[in-house]
């Protein structure tokens, strides 16, 4: 694996180097170097946005570990939020699977983010 920082667009908001279907993406949350502001700053959430049209049928898992802690249906042409409460070396992979689809994967939150591909 190779790890990423992808560029905030804005503070807070991560956006991930994937254009479409199917999506292994790894995300790792990190310290600000305050632990008093890391435990301030746990609220997270990631956007799922597919384009396109059809009927195309895809799913999502989100993982902790060996753990699915969201599972969702995703319907193409629509957005799709997760909220989270992180901590730093938090370790999440998102999974999306289906026909190839265009999507663009946002994350928002204040911890550091690094993408995992």
């Amino acid at each position: 694996h190779s790890a990423q920082h992808d560029h905030a667009v804005e503070p807070g908001q991560f956006q991930a180097n994937v254009s479409q279907t199917p999506v292994d993406l790894g995300l790792a949350w990190e310290s600000t170097g305050s632990p008093w502001l890391d435990v301030r700053a746990r609220m997270a959430g990631i956007e799922i946005a597919l384009q396109g049209e059809g009927t195309q049928q895809v799913s999502a898992r989100l993982w902790r570990g060996h753990v699915v802690v969201e599972e969702l249906r995703l319907r193409v042409d629509e957005s799709y939020f997760i909220s989270l409460d992180v901590l730093p070396g938090d370790e999440y992979r998102l999974e999306i699977s289906g026909e190839e689809t265009p999507v663009a994967i946002t994350v928002y939150g204040v911890l550091p983010l690094r993408f995992i591909h």
